[in-house]
C-alpha cells in the first residue's frame, strides 16, 4: 500500500486519530518520512542498502541451485550418460528451491517404446509417475513428463493422493487443498507446490503471465 502523502513509498506507518468532538475515527497510511520518523536522505540511504542485500541473496541463491543442480548431475545423469544419449532421455522444467534443498524436474523420452523411468532408476521403477530420491541433503522429485496437463498434474502429485490440486488453465493459477502438509515442514510443502506451478510454464520468456500457486480452501472450492 503507498503512502496517502507522498503517493511513491510503501507505508510502514499507520495512525488512527479520533476526532475528540464527533468521536470519528481517521485512518492514515504513511510512509516512515511524511511520518516525521526518518529524512529522505536516511529512507534513500536505507532502500539503497537494502537493494544491495537483496541482490546478494539473489545471487547466493543462484548458487545455491546451480549446486544443487549439478550434484543431481552428477548422481544421476553422469553415470548413464550413454544410455541416456542413445535412448534420448529428456529432462524437462528443472525448478530448485536451495534453501528448502528442494528440486522437481519432469522426464520423457523421444523414442515412444522406451521408459525413462527405468532408464534412470532401474527397472524396480519402470511404469512409475514419479520418484523420489534422497541425494546427500537434497530431495529430488522426478515425475514423468506428459504435455497434457492433467495428465502432467496427476504425475506430479502422485505422491500426495490427498493434496486436492487442480488447475486453471485460463488464469494460470495451480490451487492445492492441503499446500502446508504435503511434507512434515510445511515450508517444504509450500516450496513444491511453488515448484510445482513452474511446471506449468511455457518456458517462453515473453510470456507474461506465468502459472502460479494458490491456496484453495476446502470448504469453498475457491481461492482467496
Amino acid at each position: 500500500m503507498l503512502c496517502q502523502i507522498c503517493q511513491k513509498r510503501e507505508s510502514h506507518v499507520h495512525q488512527t486519530y479520533i476526532y475528540v468532538t464527533s468521536g470519528q475515527r481517521e485512518k492514515r497510511n504513511l510512509c516512515e518520512v511524511c511520518a516525521g520518523l526518518k529524512t529522505e536522505t536516511q529512507w534513500d540511504k536505507e532502500r539503497e542498502e537494502e537493494k544491495k542485500r537483496w541482490a546478494m541473496e539473489s545471487l547466493q541463491r543462484r548458487e545455491q541451485s546451480r549446486q544443487i543442480s549439478q550434484l543431481v548431475n552428477e548422481e544421476l545423469f553422469k553415470p548413464r550418460l550413454s544410455e541416456i544419449k542413445s535412448k534420448q532421455i529428456r529432462s524437462h522444467a528443472k525448478s530448485v528451491d536451495s534453501a528448502n534443498k528442494l528440486i522437481l524436474f519432469g522426464t520423457s523420452s523421444l523414442l515412444p517404446e522406451i521408459d525413462p523411468m527405468e532408464v534412470l532408476f532401474g527397472a524396480s521403477e519402470a511404469g512409475k509417475n514419479h520418484v523420489v530420491r534422497e541425494i546427500k541433503d537434497c530431495t529430488v522429485h522426478v515425475f514423468r513428463w506428459d504435455e497434457d496437463p492433467d495428465r502432467l498434474l496427476k504425475n506430479i502429485f502422485e505422491p500426495f493422493p490427498e493434496a486436492g490440486a487442480r488447475l486453471d488453465l485460463d488464469k494460470k493459477l495451480l490451487f492445492v487443498e492441503s499446500e502446508r502438509t504435503l511434507f512434515q515442514d510445511f515450508k517444504k510443502s509450500l516450496s513444491f507446490c511453488n515448484l510445482a506451478a513452474y511446471q506449468f510454464n511455457s518456458g517462453d520468456p515473453a510470456e507474461l503471465k506465468r502459472f502460479q500457486f494458490r491456496f484453495w480452501p476446502k470448504a469453498a472450492g475457491e481461492a482467496h
